[in-house]
């Protein structure tokens, strides 16, 4: 075990494990092999990358309440935005699947997951009746189901780890 000794939130690796994304008060990158910190932004982002790394998902995570609605592509590389999306909320953590077709969003309080289509900016809702808190939405390896944490509405337990099967047009 090793303890970086860097404040941070949701770290998440690349692909190719190089690099490890996190946010706090602003986005900083890890690298793994030269063992050093990079300032990546200012700003306090959410993100996932590309199954191929060779992008980021982002979306600036402000105070509560204030919310954001604009989900930015970034080449890694160049470091230059490629794509915007813009949803109606972004919720908590963002997961791009594993085929890089398709980008989830998970949220709270609502009643539904948000699938965005990285090709074509449709919007796909999944409306998940009688759970509260849809957060931190997680593709299988093979596409063909969906993890998340919710709680039952009609509880006051903890959140529990809730799978779905994908929509068939999905995999």
């Amino acid at each position: 075990m090793v303890n970086t000794g860097i404040v941070g939130d949701f770290p998440r690796w690349s692909p190719d494990g190089k690099w490890i994304i996190m946010k706090h008060e602003k986005t900083n990158l890890y690298d793994v092999e030269g063992d050093y910190l990079v300032l990546f932004s200012n700003k306090s982002y959410e993100s996932c990358w590309s199954p191929d790394g060779q992008y980021l998902a982002l979306y600036e995570k402000l105070a509560y309440p204030e919310v954001s609605n604009k989900l930015e592509i970034m080449d890694f590389g160049s470091r230059s935005i490629i794509k915007e999306f813009t949803v109606s909320d972004i919720g908590f953590k963002i997961d791009w699947s594993p085929d890089g077709k398709w980008i989830m969003l998970g949220f709270e309080p609502d009643n539904h997951l948000i699938i965005l289509n990285y090709e074509t900016g449709k919007i796909y809702t999944g409306i998940l009746d009688g759970l509260d808190s849809k957060w931190y939405p997680t593709w299988s390896s093979d596409q063909t189901l969906i993890a998340f944490e919710a709680k039952l509405v009609s509880s006051d337990r903890k959140n529990e780890i809730w799978a779905v099967t994908a929509p068939e047009f999905m995999r």
